[in-house]
């Protein structure tokens, strides 16, 4: 039997969707439950973040995440397909009207993806403080916590984020 983590939401759904054309059998979660057994199959239902931890400890033998989740937490797991779901590029954002400005002597960035943000800046050599929030980013230069946030977008790239 193949143990398949799969973090809850959208991603699960499109992965079941997957194996019920490759397989031709129906895949459905019960209500509320985290574990789905077929006679071939386990899948585990899993926070996002903890997918590749499943499968770094071998309670799975595969998982489906995003790089990003991967690129963060930096775990030795081999990384076997991309599946083109879930497409995203990391994002500094800012205020509206402000520009991204490397050459300051110590940056100030919120952000939920600590490890990212710091290569980054690392890769430009610019020093900067990152404070870890676990959500809601955005927030954080709108009432001076930060000067600019990190953040996984569908729609912005570096540089380019402006928020409101």
């Amino acid at each position: 039997m193949l143990t398949v983590a799969l973090p809850k939401g959208r991603i699960a759904k499109e992965t079941l969707e997957i194996f019920e054309t490759l397989f031709g059998d129906g895949f459905l979660f019960d209500d509320r439950k985290l574990i789905l057994e077929t006679p071939n199959f386990r899948f585990l239902l899993v926070r996002n973040q903890d997918v590749a931890t499943y499968v770094f400890h071998q309670a799975a033998d595969i998982g489906v995440v995003g790089l990003d989740t991967l690129e963060e937490q930096g775990l030795d797991v081999v990384r076997l397909l991309d599946l083109k779901r879930g497409v995203c590029k990391v994002a500094i954002g800012m205020k509206v009207g402000e520009k991204l400005d490397l050459t300051k002597p110590e940056l100030k960035v919120a952000s939920k993806m600590v490890n990212i943000t710091k290569r980054y800046f690392e890769e430009r050599a610019v020093s900067v403080e990152i404070i870890k929030l676990n959500g809601s980013v955005e927030l954080a230069p709108l009432i001076g916590l930060s000067r600019y946030d990190s953040r996984c977008s569908r729609d912005w790239c570096y540089d380019e984020a402006k928020w409101a």
